[in-house]
């Protein structure tokens, strides 16, 4: 049983919420086209635009961009009056046991990565394209335990999570939110619905932090945790990369 998490009470509402969705699918869109004039220039070619799908660096490139354009919109939208503040708006209150949420995520990530060998999984998922070359795994590594999780925990625990708690109570608000995390990964999955399920429960767990935890760090860390342990198992079964091999099926 959960214990009862504090009145949500964020200054912002569905609108916000909608227009910030509206500006990730814009950002995200918009930010394709630097990526590919900085691809002509790199190659000094004339790449079609289609051919970017062939580049998994500038599309991880471009989502960056695209994360970055929507977190200082956040920040801006939060930091001017009457609303509380970056951080107070976001409740970004550092736990003072950190350590608990790293090994929280260690174990939550290995538990996760146990259950998915008993699960009906693809061979061959979208994601597993980002992994061809040791150039290609350092990029979306390093993206994975920075700006993805900063990312998501601002838009999903931080802004979307206490607008669903307050309209529909903490447990449909994890739930909500929860789906919703899993909605953004499931093209990356193929749209399987077991490693979609299994991302379900980590935005379950992740929302859960948050909600109880009255902290948004708590979640953040959790969520560098589980995805950095993922990042380091890909380093050293490929040997730093050098035997990309060892991670197809």
């Amino acid at each position: 049983m959960l214990p009862a998490a504090p009145v949500e009470d964020p200054a912002w509402g569905l609108v916000e919420v909608l227009l910030f969705t509206l500006l990730t699918l814009g950002a995200i869109f918009f930010s394709i086209f630097p990526a590919w004039m900085a691809l002509r220039w790199l190659l000094h070619s004339p790449v079609p635009l289609q051919d970017l799908i062939k580049y998994p660096v500038m599309l991880v490139l471009a989502q960056g961009l695209a994360y970055v354009i929507v977190l200082a919109a956040i920040g801006i939208f939060l930091a001017h009056p009457p609303r509380p503040g970056i951080l107070a708006g976001l409740r970004w209150n550092w736990p003072q046991h950190w350590t608990r949420y790293v090994i929280f995520g260690i174990a939550l990530s290995m538990g996760l990565q146990t259950l998915l060998h008993f699960l009906p999984v693809p061979k061959d998922l979208p994601i597993n394209r980002l992994f061809q070359n040791a150039r290609e795994a350092a990029v979306l590594s390093v993206f994975s335990v920075t700006l993805a999780p900063a990312f998501e925990e601002v838009f999903f625990r931080g802004f979307l999570y206490p607008v669903m708690a307050r309209r529909l109570g903490m447990y449909a608000g994890i739930g909500l939110t929860s789906v919703f995390f899993a909605l953004l990964h499931a093209q990356q999955l193929g749209g399987s619905w077991a490693p979609v399920f299994a991302i379900f429960l980590v935005g379950v767990v992740l929302t859960t932090v948050r909600a109880v935890s009255k902290s948004l760090a708590a979640s953040f860390i959790v969520h560098v945790a589980y995805n950095g342990t993922i990042a380091l198992a890909a380093l050293l079964v490929t040997s730093f990369y050098r035997h990309m091999e060892r991670l197809k099926p």
